[in-house]
């Protein structure tokens, strides 16, 4: 009985990740099997999932991308890459990629 139910959760977890195409994990899947009348828990799923090989695609948050093609002010480049000063204090750069932006 055990093993009956175990091969029916995974061809319906494989059913369903691969309509997902790949994007459901193992929270999804079960609110998935629930909407069909399927009770199991997130633990298990994830479990089946492992030993089948089955991970989600998860999609990346922040892509890096240059639009050259802006209306914006470009700002002279006064360094030049020449980082050599006489003293401290002289030149200031920083950094801003860590701010996200729309």
């Amino acid at each position: 009985m055990r093993s009956e139910r175990r091969t029916v959760l995974s061809a319906e977890i494989f059913s369903i990740y691969h309509w997902s195409r790949g994007r459901h994990g193992s929270p999804k899947i079960v609110r998935e099997l629930e909407s069909k009348g399927i009770r199991a828990s997130r633990s298990f799923v994830a479990k089946l999932m492992r030993e089948r090989g089955l991970r989600s695609i998860v999609k990346k948050k922040f892509k890096k991308t240059i639009n050259s093609s802006h209306r914006y002010p470009v700002v002279e480049n006064y360094l030049n890459q020449n980082f050599q000063v006489k003293s401290s204090k002289e030149v200031w750069v920083s950094d801003i990629t860590y701010i996200r932006t729309g």
